[in-house]
């Protein structure tokens, strides 16, 4: 195979965050697999190339992801198999091998769990389709490969406050797909917050919770973003069509996403790389007036944040415990909220901000117990 490539997730650190170790990992590419394909899912994943070196230079706590096309020993499914979990993207398989993803729209990953390392095949990477499973399978590959190194991927927003703001800290919004993060997100940006992430985050493992980014871009329906005024020329170049998962590609069921670097050349100062969760929010919408913005204790948040997270099921168990702790630990550093958005909140996210300020208050006593 080709020289593998050592990807760093995210950017620099700030000096605030010294304490997050560095999120690395090996790509080695079949020739076979075009460098092109392999940088562009990468990017897709807020991965940065940082060197290239033989693959005997693997460093040992790097994981490496071999790519290629093709297709694995016993691609399809086994009578030995066991279907461990199922979403819009593919099934996970525990085989004798190990654990292996199966994407519905092409690309297997097999774990080996000895160093977190991961297996990519995919058949036809020229395709659109082919293309779309190189990500999808980088990603799988990426995320399974990191929890088993301590890190926890999750499925919500991040954001930082604005510099002037006199309260530190940041903002975890976490809900499924649909619950409007994305929406409360761009309201947030127009009201001077920092944005690290409207979808995918990964809490590092640090002495005190920390997440960085793990999608760089922003992604929001059509509707919202003409709501929010955001059709700007700025935009235009750089904006391409993302169809929703699980959904045909009707204009009503996709998103506008925008890269966050074309966001800070817009608006300076409106991303950033990594957050301290202060707040942890819970994200429902109701066809209410008004929202409402309510505390809320950890043990009715973590069963919301274990939901957006790698299901045990695709994890060793010794990694699945681990992932429950760190996002316990989150929230004992954080006061937990749910937030009811209502209409106002639909025509104003950045109203989410001053619900916040309104809730600002002496910490409940947060526990786990």
């Amino acid at each position: 195979m080709p020289p593998s490539t050592l990807y760093t997730l995210g950017r620099p650190l700030p000096d605030a965050c010294r304490d997050v170790p560095l999120a690395t990992v090996w790509v080695r590419r079949g020739a076979e697999l075009p460098q092109e394909l392999v940088a562009h899912a990468a990017n897709a994943l807020a991965l940065h190339p940082q060197a290239s070196a033989p693959a005997s230079a693997s460093s040992p706590t790097a994981p490496t992801i071999e790519a290629r096309v093709g297709t694995p020993p016993r691609a399809a499914p086994q009578p030995t198999w066991e279907r461990v979990a199922t979403d819009a993207q593919g099934t996970v398989w525990r085989t004798p091998a190990g654990l292996r993803w199966a994407g519905d729209g092409g690309g297997q990953v097999q774990w080996q769990e000895d160093r977190g390392t991961a297996q990519l095949w995919v058949e036809h990477p020229r395709t659109p389709a082919g293309r779309h499973a190189v990500v999808n399978g980088l990603r799988h590959a990426l995320t399974g490969a990191l929890a088993r190194l301590g890190w926890t991927p999750l499925h919500a927003a991040a954001l930082c406050p604005p510099p002037e703001a006199s309260q530190p800290g940041g903002v975890l919004l976490v809900g499924p797909s649909g619950s409007g993060k994305s929406t409360l997100t761009a309201g947030l940006l127009q009201r001077g917050w920092q944005c690290v992430s409207d979808d995918q985050v990964i809490v590092a493992p640090s002495s005190s919770p920390r997440v960085g980014r793990l999608s760089p871009t922003l992604r929001l329906c059509p509707d919202a973003w003409t709501r929010l005024g955001l059709q700007h020329a700025a935009f235009s170049a750089s904006a391409s069509r993302v169809p929703l998962v699980g959904h045909s590609p009707a204009a009503s069921a996709e998103k506008w996403s925008v890269p966050l670097a074309d966001m800070d050349d817009h608006a300076p100062g409106r991303t950033a790389a990594w957050a301290a969760p202060r707040h942890v929010i819970r994200v429902g919408i109701a066809d209410t007036p008004t929202s409402r913005l309510v505390p809320c204790r950890a043990p009715r948040l973590l069963p919301a944040l274990l939901s957006q997270s790698l299901p045990p099921a695709v994890l060793p168990t010794a990694v699945a415990t681990a992932q429950t702790q760190r996002l316990g630990a989150l929230l004992r550093h954080a006061d937990g909220f749910e937030l009811t958005a209502g209409r106002d909140l639909y025509e104003a996210p950045g109203y989410l901000a001053d619900l916040l300020s309104a809730a600002a208050r002496p910490s409940p006593q947060r526990s786990l117990a």
